[in-house]
């Protein structure tokens, strides 16, 4: 039955597989933070970049000082939203909803990615 496969359905299934397995150790809360911790981000770096282009040299041309200023609100965007994401995983932990947010995690993993 292996023999039918072909590269792209073991791929395909390798994906969903790890998808899946990863989905189970996060959980979800992890996996829905995660996309809106880099949505929140990336908007976040494309409207406030230009302000932080100020900080960096004037030999820099301003398009480079733009591309480092929103590089770096997206670093420190990223970095906030994950100590608060942790935070709430590690409430959710203690509250005792651990299993079932892994449970659930593992449904969205492989139904996103499956998408």
């Amino acid at each position: 039955m292996i023999e039918e496969f072909t590269w792209v359905d073991i791929v395909v299934f390798v994906i969903l597989s790890s998808s899946f397995l990863l989905s189970i150790l996060r959980g979800l809360v992890y996996e829905l933070s995660s996309i809106i911790v880099w949505g929140f981000s990336i908007f976040c770096a494309y409207n406030f970049g230009f302000y932080f282009s100020a900080i960096f040299p004037e030999y820099l041309s301003p398009e480079l000082r733009t591309i480092f200023g929103s590089l770096l609100v997206l670093f420190i965007a990223i970095l906030l939203s994950k100590m608060i994401v942790l935070s709430l995983k590690e409430i959710i932990e203690k509250s005792g909803g651990g299993s079932l947010d892994k449970i659930f995690g593992a449904f969205f993993g492989y139904y996103a990615e499956g998408l």
